[in-house]
């Protein structure tokens, strides 16, 4: 009868687990083990109802989650004892330490958004500062005390009297 152990490895995707397990195969194969088995068995991806109103159905296919390698290793020997050797770390990436493993792939699309818009409004306030409509337009200033049509000449008190300040007010 044959002694078969069991080992699983978590990972996002089937490329990140078949490298984390590497050491850990090379461990049994050189401890004579046989690999019977090997299995991708996928993380759900399912978008949560939330996720399903905010993301678009292009980036509900971006998410990910963890996925398990499940590695099953034989020996004839039924006193073998197996290896204690584990897979090796898995380092996060940047965009996964800000958003985690399920938006890791989503992160760098909304700081490129982000960024886009940022620049977007910076260029779409500096044009409509130049505008001469309200409400981007500044206050304008009365010409000889006389201002446009719908203002008003700006006043402010000045020895308990009203004297204009030079500016326009909006009439209501």
């Amino acid at each position: 009868m044959d002694t078969e152990v069991i080992r699983t490895v978590s990972a996002p995707t089937e490329a990140e687990a078949r490298a984390m397990a590497a050491p850990l195969l090379d461990a049994f194969r050189a401890a004579g083990w046989q690999l019977r088995e090997d299995i991708w068995i996928p993380g759900d991806r399912r978008p949560g109802l939330g996720e399903s109103l905010l993301l678009s159905p292009k980036s509900e296919q971006l998410l990910e989650a963890d996925g398990t390698l499940r590695l099953s290793f034989a020996n004839p020997d039924p006193d073998a004892i197996a290896p204690s050797t584990g897979p090796a770390a898995r380092h996060p990436d940047t965009f996964e330490s800000i958003g985690g493993v399920r938006y890791r792939r989503l992160v760098p699309r909304w700081s490129l958004a982000l960024v886009v818009g940022a620049i977007g409004l910076v260029l779409f306030l500096s044009f409509a500062s130049t505008m001469s409509v309200r409400p981007f337009a500044p206050a304008p200033t009365p010409v000889n005390g006389i201002c446009p049509p719908g203002w008003m000449p700006g006043m402010h008190e000045s020895n308990g009297t009203l004297v204009p300040d030079g500016t326009c007010v909006e009439q209501y």
